[in-house]
C-alpha cells in the first residue's frame, strides 16, 4: 500500500473510532469520510462495508492494546507507579466508548465477530501475562479474569460529559485510580 494511502486509511479510521465513540456505529458513512478529510469513494476504497470498517477499528484497537501491553511487560519492574501507568494509557485510548457503542452491538454469529475471534484470542493471551504479573506484585487478585479486568476498566473509563470536569477536574483519572485501588484491595485476606 503506497504511503498516502495508508495515511487516508489511518485518517479514516481515527475518524470513525472518535466519531463512533461519540454518535455510535450508526454514524453517517460519509461523516466519517468528511471527518477524514477524503472523499465517500475513499473510505469505500478501503471499507468496502461498514462491517469492514467496524473489523478496522478492531485491528486498530488490537494493535494499540498490543503495543501498550508489550512495551509494559517487557519493562515491567513490579512498581506501582508502573502498573497505574499502564492501566491509565490503556484506559486513554477510549476502549470505553469504543467497546460500548460497537463492540456491544456486534452479533455474535455476525462477520465482525468471526473474523475477530484470533484477535481476541491474541489479546486474552497478552493480557494474561500483564495480569500474572500484577497478581505476582500484589495489583490484582490471582486469576483475574482478563475480560473482569478489561470491561471494569472500560466501565470506569467512559466519557464524562464536558461539564464534569468543570465541578470535579480531574474526576476521570480519579475514577481510573480508584478501580486500580480496588483492584488491589481484592488481593487483602477476608475474614
Amino acid at each position: 500500500m503506497r504511503a498516502d494511502a495508508r495515511e487516508k486509511k489511518a485518517a479514516l479510521i481515527t475518524a470513525a473510532w472518535n466519531l463512533f465513540a461519540l454518535d455510535g456505529p450508526d454514524v453517517p458513512l460519509r461523516t466519517v469520510a468528511a471527518e477524514a478529510g477524503v472523499g465517500i469513494g475513499t473510505l469505500y476504497r478501503h471499507f468496502p462495508t461498514r462491517d469492514d470498517l467496524v473489523i478496522g477499528l478492531i485491528e486498530d484497537l488490537a494493535d494499540r492494546l498490543f503495543d501498550i501491553i508489550h512495551r509494559h511487560v517487557d519493562s515491567w519492574d513490579g512498581s506501582r507507579e508502573g502498573w497505574r501507568a499502564f492501566v491509565h494509557e490503556i484506559a486513554a485510548i477510549k476502549i470505553a466508548a469504543l467497546a460500548e457503542r460497537t463492540i456491544a452491538v456486534t452479533p455474535f454469529d455476525g462477520r465482525v465477530w468471526t473474523e475477530t475471534e484470533p484477535l481476541r484470542e491474541q489479546f486474552l493471551a497478552a493480557y494474561r501475562t500483564i495480569l500474572d504479573l500484577a497478581a505476582e506484585s500484589g495489583f490484582v487478585e490471582p486469576g483475574l479474569s482478563q475480560w473482569r479486568f478489561h470491561l471494569g476498566l472500560a466501565a470506569v473509563s467512559r466519557p464524562m460529559p464536558e461539564k464534569a470536569e468543570h465541578f470535579a477536574p480531574g474526576q476521570a483519572g480519579w475514577l481510573i485510580d480508584t478501580y486500580i485501588t480496588g483492584l488491589a484491595g481484592s488481593c487483602a485476606p477476608r475474614d
